[in-house]
């Protein structure tokens, strides 16, 4: 499948992901070995599909919770379905693990294109296993002629003191050696206009903004900057539905009616915001 099939209409791109089942059901307090739990996140998946489909221009979804979802997108949203396993916790570490009985030529039967989640550092011990492991998926997918997405997470090593100067070095210097390894790549903000400018002029390939769990306000903000210095659009989920948390009953579990009304209305009307967004600003 082509970029073209999750583009809107302006050939921007608004992703929502659906592969965030671990996430939701840790931020609601459910476990997911209790089948009830899995249907409800199901359901909650469901109706947040319903809601948006007409706003998104594809969905990244998974092969354990919510596949399901892609008999009923809307014709223009297209479909990405994410290669890596599902954690709450990840090791940034780690060489990423592939989900198990789930392939790169599954993923081109059901009309998609891969994603890729990789936390990566310039100077860590396993950069290069990283890369061939990469490197192996893209080529992969160049040869079943279907198109590869990398969710890029710089991380700050344990060992280093967070500042933004240093993270803006680490990820261009990510970038410059992963770029030719995805045909679309979706990025932590640069943390200023300038930054992301300087990205954007590293690139060929077109890259969006991943949202880390912001606040939905922050994420609006940081939305437009990246757009207005060369960003074509977002992947988002968590920043939507983090509110989620706050809807509880006496007991503090998760008050569904609650939940679910806060789909209908508040998250619908925040895509609804989001799309205009992404297409008003890039025509501008």
């Amino acid at each position: 499948m082509k970029l073209p099939s999750i583009q809107t209409d302006q050939q921007n791109y608004f992703l929502f992901q659906f592969d965030q089942a671990p996430q939701l059901a840790e931020h609601l307090g459910l476990d997911l070995t209790v089948q009830t739990n899995v249907d409800l996140i199901k359901d909650l998946y469901t109706l947040i599909s319903q809601e948006i489909k007409s706003e998104i221009s594809g969905m990244v979804v998974d092969s354990i919770y919510s596949l399901d979802l892609a008999t009923n997108k809307a014709k223009s949203a297209g479909l990405l379905s994410r290669l890596t396993t599902l954690n709450t916790e990840v090791d940034p570490l780690a060489v990423p693990t592939l989900i198990p009985d789930w392939s790169i030529e599954d993923i081109r039967s059901n009309y998609g294109l891969a994603k890729i989640e990789l936390y990566y550092h310039p100077r860590e011990k396993k950069a290069l296993k990283k890369k061939q492991l990469l490197a192996e998926l893209f080529d992969y997918c160049q040869y079943q002629q279907i198109h590869l997405l990398l969710e890029l997470i710089v991380y700050t090593p344990a060992e280093v003191e967070f500042s933004e100067q240093i993270f803006q070095r680490d990820q261009l210097h990510a970038v410059q050696e992963l770029r030719d390894r995805a045909d679309i790549l979706a990025l932590q903000y640069p943390l200023s206009p300038l930054a992301t400018a300087t990205i954007t002029a590293e690139l060929d390939a077109p890259w969006i903004l991943t949202n880390r769990g912001q606040q939905y306000d922050d994420l609006k903000k940081i939305l437009r900057i990246c757009l207005e210095n060369g960003g074509k659009g977002a992947l988002v989920g968590q920043s939507l539905w983090k509110d989620f948390g706050k809807l509880k009953n006496e007991d503090k579990s998760p008050d569904v009616e609650a939940i679910k009304e806060f789909i209908k209305t508040e998250l619908s009307d925040r895509a609804i915001e989001l799309s205009r967004i992404i297409d008003e600003i890039s025509q501008n």
